[in-house]
């Protein structure tokens, strides 16, 4: 008997008595983590959060990541929102969150839930503390049509109705600025000299920061940039401290 013929009976024998070596298959795992996330939000406003996710799996996978808003008390959860990212093996990737908070939310501490799933159902959890405030905006137009039933002069005060609805924007009141924080918003003013930039988000809250040469700061994709390339008009999320010195900034598409 031949030397080929003998392996061939070899190997045909041993699939059949089921002594193959096993063959590796590739499985998928994630790892996800919160970057950066607002530790305050107001009811009924949007934020948002930077996570990181890695796929620490033997494949390239798909992550879907989702933030949940998390209360500990009475163990529900409120989807806040979404994205899906693409990984290849040993990939580490920054993804933005849009977080809608819903006006119906009471105000109170909760958990800030990122989780990640793959399509094979590995699933990971980071989480992080946040407070939810109750929006705090009077209905004028509820308190003028009060003043019309009791004045009977409905003509007038249709007239300002007219006017508070042109006007809703600047009749609500501004936020209260925190010591430190961040701010998500346009830059609306640069001073090249002291090296400064002043913020104001949708509301009409601003902020005036500081850079210094500690600070972070990255643009759309999460690559390093300088000062230079912030310019007036950009959409930025800005974090701060106390000295209203910009710890980190990143630019938003």
């Amino acid at each position: 008997m031949s030397t080929l013929t003998l392996r061939s009976l070899l190997v045909v024998g041993s699939l059949s008595l089921g002594l193959n070596a096993p063959m590796a298959e590739a499985h998928q795992c994630v790892d996800v983590r919160i970057l950066h996330a607002p530790r305050q939000v107001t009811a009924g406003s949007q934020a948002s959060m930077v996570a990181g996710v890695f796929n620490c799996g033997s494949c390239p996978t798909t992550a879907e990541l989702d933030a949940w808003l998390y209360d500990p008390s009475s163990h529900t959860r409120v989807h806040l929102g979404g994205e899906r990212v693409r990984l290849r093996e040993g990939e580490f990737r920054r993804a933005r969150l849009l977080l809608d908070i819903p006006d119906n939310i009471a105000p109170g501490r909760y958990q800030l839930v990122l989780s990640g799933v793959t399509p094979g159902g590995f699933m990971d959890l980071a989480r992080a503390r946040i407070n939810v405030v109750g929006r705090n905006v009077r209905d004028v137009r509820s308190l003028m049509m009060q003043l019309a039933s009791e004045s009977g002069d409905a003509d007038v005060v249709e007239e300002l109705l007219e006017l508070v609805d042109a006007y809703r924007g600047e009749l609500s009141p501004r936020e209260v600025m925190p010591p430190d924080g961040d701010i998500t918003g346009k830059i609306v003013h640069k001073d090249k000299r002291k090296r400064e930039i002043r913020v104001k988000n949708e509301v009409g809250r601003e902020k005036t920061v500081e850079i210094k040469p500690t600070t972070q700061i990255f643009d759309e994709n999460g690559a390093p940039i300088t000062f230079d390339e912030l310019h007036e008009g950009d959409r930025v999320e800005v974090e701060y401290d106390d000295n209203n010195v910009a710890t980190r900034i990143d630019k938003l598409s």
